[in-house]
């Protein structure tokens, strides 16, 4: 239920037509087409960075605000023996993946960025 402030899951049931809640399911109905596209996106690896052939990547707009930058320095925060660290590291443009602070960042001509705006493929 959305109003008891939990995030929802994917109504498997529905997914394979055997969901007898309609309305009442606690879980999401999405459209079957719609999510076998996104699951065959995932599948692809076409969903984190440039490099790896990420499709929101490739807007021109994005590569053109992307293309002042060669690499970006990634701030990586961590506690060692109870006290804060930070550990930085550099990483090339097209390891970056397209997130909301990614595009702040470009935005603002900035170039440090936190851990969880690289590809997770990369960060391995």
């Amino acid at each position: 239920n959305y109003l008891r402030g939990h995030h929802p899951s994917l109504c498997m049931k529905f997914q394979a037509g055997q969901c007898n809640h309609g309305k009442s399911c606690n879980q999401i109905h999405a459209d079957q087409n719609y999510v076998a596209k996104l699951r065959k996106a995932a599948a692809d690896g076409r969903n984190c960075c440039l490099g790896h052939g990420d499709w929101s990547s490739q807007d021109p707009k994005y590569l053109a605000r992307l293309s002042s930058a060669t690499a970006f320095i990634v701030v990586v925060p961590q506690r060692f023996e109870g006290r804060k660290e930070v550990r930085k590291f550099v990483v090339l443009k097209d390891q970056i993946a397209r997130t909301k602070a990614s595009e702040r960042l470009l935005a603002s001509n900035g170039h440090s960025l936190h851990v969880a705006s690289v590809c997770m493929n990369h960060q391995k």
